[in-house]
């Protein structure tokens, strides 16, 4: 976004080419809500550069937020130096923790959402909600199109806990199912259950790139991981080694299983992360930083290349 003819007399003074300070503010927008925030209220033109950075992220914990923000997302926030600017149109990542049917008018109003990180209710609710009539609990029906989804792009999904059996919900897509199975194509979870009946994914057609963690070894054999190759699309395994739930001998023995899985599978990658990060790590990503599946080939290659 250019810079208008309007600026301040002390932006005026600055030796820095304008075009150059423009970017460098955007920049720290999209690193920063905070610096972001404080950009909006400082001038007109400050405003109208940070506005569609303010609402790229949003981050929904609590019901009264869930609540209250669809509105705010359909409304030109007052003195907007941007005509008729709506909010919904700026979101690229949604992370939706409460649990809660506006979860639905969320994905139906971001058209741009790419980046979605759900608990297993709330994938429920989508999934129920953008299924075939006979499929669908009867107060869902016609609360979410199919075509509300197929106009979005392919989305990035990280369910947040995936300990119930049935989580992938594999049963609703025997006939005629959502189309929001087809619509992730990367998929990271944050907690599992045992990998022998929590690996239910062939229903996910479009699934190229899966992180899966590795954090109760009693109940997770890693070599169970494997399975997921025989789905067609998958092309990428990231292994999350959850250090703060593992023992030093069971994080040394999962390294020793990536490096010798990779002498016969080099679409198996590891990465080292704690449980306690994985909101940092996903916002990180969503402000435009490495994502995990960059993170997890360099530190696998720094695993293979140790002599």
């Amino acid at each position: 976004m250019s810079i208008d003819n309007g600026l301040s007399a002390e932006l005026a003074t600055l030796t820095l080419p304008l075009e150059l300070v423009d970017h460098i503010l955007q920049y720290a927008c999209i690193l920063s809500t905070s610096f972001c925030l404080a950009l909006s209220q400082l001038s007109k033109w400050t405003r109208q550069l940070a506005l569609p950075y303010l609402y790229s992220t949003i981050i929904i914990k609590k019901l009264r937020t869930a609540t209250v923000l669809p509105h705010i997302l359909q409304t030109t926030p007052y003195h907007s130096p941007i005509p008729a600017f709506l909010p919904k149109v700026h979101v690229r990542s949604l992370w939706i923790e409460a649990v809660s049917n506006r979860t639905l008018e969320f994905f139906r109003y971001c058209d741009n959402a790419s980046n979605i990180a759900l608990n297993n209710d709330n994938f429920l609710w989508l999934v129920q909600a953008s299924s075939s009539a006979q499929n669908r609990m009867p107060f869902l029906s016609g609360q979410l199109s199919g075509q509300s989804i197929l106009r979005k792009p392919d989305l990035h999904l990280l369910m947040l806990d995936a300990k119930r059996p049935d989580w992938s919900l594999a049963p609703l897509a025997d006939s005629d199912p959502s189309p929001l199975f087809n619509k992730i194509t990367h998929l990271r979870i944050g907690r599992i259950g045992p990998y022998t009946s929590h690996l239910d994914l062939a229903h996910f057609k479009r699934l190229s790139h899966i992180a899966i963690p590795y954090h109760f070894p009693q109940q997770q054999p890693l070599s169970e991981l494997l399975r997921v190759f025989d789905f067609p699309s998958t092309i990428f395994l990231v292994v999350v080694l959850v250090k703060d739930a593992l023992s030093e001998l069971e994080y040394r023995n999962a390294l020793e299983w990536i490096i010798e899985t990779r002498t016969a599978n080099p679409k198996v990658y590891a990465i080292a992360s704690e449980d306690q990060d994985l909101q940092k790590e996903w916002e990180e990503e969503a402000r435009r930083g490495l994502d995990i599946w960059s993170k997890a080939e360099m530190f696998t290659q720094t695993l293979t290349s140790q002599p």
